[in-house]
């Protein structure tokens, strides 16, 4: 009998000895087990061989986790008769070669488990030496009679070579020695077609293996000693690079069974794990690749710690990759085809079994045909003769003799005739088929034949009967044959290929799911991530780096190719995690740093830097760190912006990164400028307020908006747009400047002075009339310079050849010529605004008044300059005698030209006044009296302020009792502003009356209405003739035509439409207006 698929468990108490067993290729006999087969085998599986452990920790009872079983595989020659007890099983085994043929994965003939989670396949490390296994056949004696512990030990003459051929996950709540992430690097360094790892030789017992193994490659090494399963010394170093530098770096992880703790008294054999980053090469140079270059305004980048302790655990894993197989797709396909095909090999029997059991019923009907035609004909006469039998005895039966009486005369002997009766039996009816003894001999002698074949018959039935049920197992079915033995053989095979197959291939998958660290955070001994110092040329950094593990593994059948380093995605991954570590924004103490390093510096080239980000990237032979992000101290902003502390983030443009484009700007602004004068436009130089963000630091002119520069963007540089804030005089500057031609001007410079302090300038702006503002061509400038140092600040702002008219529009009524306009501050002074080249013209509908301009000359007159807080004023006054203007005459003007610049983001207001509403001028007309003023104020949007007038009259009343009379003449001239325009309007208004009594009186009224139309001042008038006579009274009212006062008869007729009609004032109304003159 085969006794493949029993397992047995081998116990030897005396020395431990304990093995699980599996014979294959054997049959089970009184003896034992004989090997039947030329590859009969003796599968031995051993109790684990490793203990996982964590490391010591004082007072708490460390975990520990037992691993899996271990295999091995002996070669046992035909015909040997093996006894099925402890000693004989060993002795057999002892003798039997070992075998280390390579096999799928999860099948393999010779597996240990050792250490804890990974599994090797030992074999001879030098090529066609022997593997031997040494193992005690039966119980070890010590001299003094104590068993010793059993054990066996594989090696070879040349040592052993640990092929390694499957790992398992780490467990949760244990982190061994040789974790889960060293093991994945282990199995894959060590895998073909690299070399193993090796070892003298190793030592399995029922209390766990021993081994000392050791393995060196270009990305990972590893020793680990391991007694009876447990680790005594475990040392993995792990090679790579730092992060974003590109340093070359080790990370090593040793773990030394000790007595804890140390110092004497009571003790545990416990693990000291301890860890350390080694800098191998702690100076790097510039990067070759000129991209990157542009990107690190360093020479050299140096690591000043170059062995660094770490804490426990020593690292946290934040990019992990799978080594992926050459087609997990299809691997996986072929698996479950594998499984389906067994499936439906095993589902095949049940029919065939149905099958081969109708197929004997039938051959069993085959067999009886022979016999039973003989029997047949037998049985039927049989069958026959038995019912003539039975027929015969029915007529019989049916048809009895019966008894008569009769006499029977006797003769005595006496010879006496004597008569009696007597009962005389008469036989019945005639048998027509009486049934005789030979009929019974015939009947007889074929019962006789029938027999022999009636027992032929039940012997074929029975046999059937038995090889039917029979087939109850595989072992039948296989003994069957035919289809079904076919099938069953079928089956077994497969059961071999297709679980060995499959175990390969989950191997595979399995490898396929491990996880293979590529980045790390290395972690100090205070468990955060760990810092070190870096010296960057002349600059001291503390930064965290990631530990990058440099796997390069080369494709194999199964696998691809495997060197995650040199795969975007990781390196993109890598840089995401990187850029979530705020500890890569490394604290500068504002050390001036060259961030341009060009060949030809300029003044923004050098900062003061309060943080630098950094970066990682790629050249091709390794990564380099680029300056991402850095935070400067734009110090000219500080000191001359209001409100702007000067921190801002900057990084390096792309047009600077990818072509070195250096001309106007290498930094963008990340965090935007706000430059504004606005409420402080003192600090400007008064007349112009700038105001807009600035999205590049130029290299020249400070922080500016890309959009002032030629070449930053790909349209040409709109001006207006982006100083379309900025104010000049109170007007937006963006609608003051005027279209580019080919020279660009330059933008608002804001730079460092080299022996300190900052300088703010602007220049060549060239500007156009807007609004109320005129320019000359060609010497219209506008000129700001503001130095700081520190000893003094001082600014200058001037603006040249300009004039301010009023209304904006075709027709000027003002105009106010400016030679030039400066403001100046300097050192220990107020503020100044100095004026030159005033000159004031009156046009358009203010000809009435050309006649002062001859009067006001302000060249000579010396200005009144008032400063505040808020800002400062020019002032000028002048006092002119007098002034005629047709019938008017105008005495005793004040005249007024007045500038006020605001510093608080008020437009600037030009003034000027001929006299004022408080002080008027006197005014006469004919032989009326009276006064006036005028006053303008012009601002950003044009005239302000417009407000003027003259009045004049005379009034004269009697009274003598018994009557009384009055005479009046008033008139006056309006100056209003509608809209755009000027209208000068006025009256006229002459009258009297005369009252006797109180019965008879008289009033007369004349009203005129006036307008002024250049150059004429005209108006029209009505007159009303009251009469009350006691009880009657009357009016008539008179047209009196146009009179002119100004311009001439030739006049045209100017439309009512035309003039706007004033109130006229009452007699009381004079007489106030009268008495507001009285001093004059």
């Amino acid at each position: 009998m085969t006794i493949d698929d029993v397992r047995l468990l081998l116990v030897r108490p005396a020395d431990l000895a304990v093995a699980a067993l599996r014979f294959l290729g054997f049959e089970a006999g009184p003896a034992g087990v004989t090997a039947t087969s030329a590859t009969a085998r003796i599968e031995v599986t051993l109790p684990p061989q490793a203990t996982a452990e964590a490391p010591w920790a004082a007072g708490v009872l460390s975990v520990a986790r037992v691993g899996g079983p271990s295999r091995l595989t002996f070669a046992v020659a035909a015909g040997t008769v093996v006894p099925l007890t402890a000693d004989g099983v060993l002795s057999a085994l002892a003798t039997a070669p070992v075998v280390h043929d390579d096999a799928p994965s999860g099948a393999e003939p010779l597996s240990v488990e050792l250490p804890w989670h990974i599994r090797f396949a030992p074999r001879p490390a030098v090529a066609g030496d022997v593997l031997r296994c040494d193992l005690s056949a039966t119980s070890p004696l010590a001299p003094n009679g104590v068993s010793g512990l059993w054990h066996l030990r594989l090696e070879a003459a040349g040592g052993l070579a640990l092929v390694p051929i499957g790992t398992d996950p780490d467990v949760e709540g244990l982190l061994p020695p040789l974790d889960q992430g060293h093991r994945d690097i282990l199995f894959a360094q060590a895998s073909a077609p690299a070399a193993p790892p090796t070892a003298p030789y190793l030592d399995l017992s029922p209390l766990g293996g021993t081994m000392s193994a050791s393995g060196d490659w270009p990305a990972f090494s590893w020793d680990h000693q391991v007694v009876l399963g447990r680790d005594m010394a475990v040392r993995t170093e792990s090679r790579g690079l730092l992060y974003p530098f590109g340093h070359r770096a080790v990370l090593v992880k040793t773990s030394q069974r000790q007595l804890l703790p140390a110092g004497g008294g009571p003790a545990d054999a416990g693990l000291q794990e301890e860890s350390w980053l080694i800098v191998a090469d702690p100076v790097r140079g510039r990067s070759t690749d000129a991209v990157l270059a542009r990107q690190l305004p360093f020479d050299e980048v140096e690591v000043l710690e170059r062995v660094v302790p770490l804490g426990v655990p020593g690292e946290r894993t934040v990019v992990s990759r799978q080594r992926l197989p050459q087609s997990l797709d299809a691997l996986h396909e072929e698996k479950v085809g594998l499984q389906q095909q067994l499936q439906e090999a095993e589902a095949a029997i049940a029919p065939l079994v149905e099958e081969t059991r109708q197929a004997i019923a039938a051959g069993g009907e085959a067999e009886k045909a022979g016999p039973a035609s003989q029997l047949a004909p037998i049985l039927d006469e049989i069958g026959r003769q038995q019912q003539r039998q039975a027929d015969s005895a029915a007529w019989d039966a049916a048809h009895p003799p019966h008894f008569e009486i009769e006499e029977v005369t006797f003769i005595g002997p006496d010879g006496e005739p004597s008569t009696t009766t007597q009962q005389v039996e008469v036989p019945g009816d005639a048998n027509p088929d009486p049934w005789g003894q030979r009929d019974q001999d015939f009947l007889n002698g074929l019962v006789a034949q029938a027999g022999p074949l009636e027992a032929q018959i039940a012997a074929i039935d029975e046999s059937t009967r038995v090889a039917i049920e029979a087939l109850v197992d595989e072992d039948s079915f296989l003994a069957a044959g035919g289809a079904l033995g076919d099938a069953v053989a079928r089956v077994r095979q497969l059961r071999v290929d297709v679980p060995r197959r499959v175990s390969e291939i989950e191997a595979v998958e399995a490898e396929a799911q491990q996880v293979h660290p590529v980045a790390v955070w290395p972690l100090g001994q205070d468990g955060t991530t760990l810092r070190l110092p870096i010296r960057c040329d002349g600059l001291h950094l503390t930064m965290p780096v990631l530990f990058l593990h440099d796997e390069d593994l080369g494709e194999s059948a199964d696998w691809h190719a495997f060197a995650p380093l040199s795969e975007q995605d990781v390196r993109d991954e890598i840089a995401l995690r990187w850029g979530e570590e705020q500890g890569r924004h490394a604290a500068v103490p504002g050390i001036p740093v060259d961030l341009v390093r060009d060949a030809t510096p300029a003044p923004n080239d050098v900062l003061p830097v309060q943080r630098l980000s950094f970066g990682g990237g790629h050249d091709g032979s390794g990564f380099r760190a680029v300056v991402e992000e850095a935070q400067v101290l734009l110090a000219a902003v500080q000191e001359l912006v209001p409100g702007a502390d000067g921190a801002v983030n900057v990084a390096y443009r792309e047009a600077y990164r990818l072509r070195g484009e250096a001309e106007h700007a290498v930094l963008e602004l990340r965090d935007r400028v706000e430059v504004s004068f606005r409420t402080a436009a003192d600090r400007a130089g008064g007349l112009v307020a700038p105001e807009f963000t600035a999205d590049v630091l130029s290299r020249l002119h400070g922080p500016v908006p890309a959009g002032a520069l030629v070449g930053l963007l790909p349209q040409q540089p709109d001006l207006s747009t982006v100083f379309g804030a900025t104010t000049l005089l109170g007007m937006p500057l963006g609608a003051l400047l005027a279209p580019l031609s080919e020279a660009v001007p330059k933008p608002l410079t804001i730079v460092p002075e080299p022996g300190g302090g900052a300088r703010m300038s602007w220049s060549d702006l060239t500007l156009e009339d807007h609004g109320p503002l005129r320019v000359t061509p060609g010497r219209t400038k506008l000129e700001l310079s503001v130095v700081t140092s520190p000893a003094a600040t001082t600014t200058t702002c001037h603006l040249d050849e300009f004039a301010l008219v009023l209304p904006p529009g075709p027709v000027e009524l003002v105009r106010l010529d400016f030679a030039s306009l400066r403001f100046t501050q300097e050192p220990g002074r107020p503020p100044d605004l100095d004026v030159q080249g005033l000159k004031v013209r009156i046009g358009g509908d203010l000809g009435l008044l050309e006649a002062l301009q001859s009067a006001v000359q302000l060249d000579d007159v010396a200005p009144r300059v008032r400063t505040s807080a808020d800002g400062m004023s020019v002032d000028y006054t002048l006092a002119v005698p007098e002034v005629t203007a047709g019938m008017f005459l105008m005495q005793n003007i004040a005249v007024r030209a007045a500038v006020d610049v605001p510093f608080d983001g008020r437009p600037i207001v030009t003034t000027l006044a001929f006299a004022s509403r408080d002080k008027p001028f006197h005014l006469g007309v004919s032989v009326f009296g009276g006064g006036g003023y005028l006053v303008f104020e012009i601002d950003n949007g044009g005239i302000r302020t417009l407000e003027a007038s003259l009045d004049f009259g005379a009034a004269v009343a009697i009274n003598v009792g018994i009557a009384k009379a009055e005479v009046h003449a008033l008139g006056g001239v309006r100056f209003n502003l509608v809209g755009d325009e000027v209208k000068v309007s006025g009256f006229l208004r002459i009258g009297g009356s005369v009252d006797v009594l109180g019965l008879v009186s008289v009033t007369v009224e004349l009203r005129v209405e006036l307008t002024y139309d250049a150059p004429r001042l005209t108006g029209r008038a009505t007159a009303v003739i009251e009469i009350d006579v006691t009880f009657w009274s009357g009016s008539i009212e008179l047209d009196s035509g146009e009179y002119t006062f100004i311009g001439g008869a030739e006049a045209a007729a100017i439309p009512p439409s035309s003039s706007i009609s004033v109130p006229p004032p009452t007699l009381p109304d004079w007489q106030r207006y009268r008495d507001a003159y009285g001093a004059a």
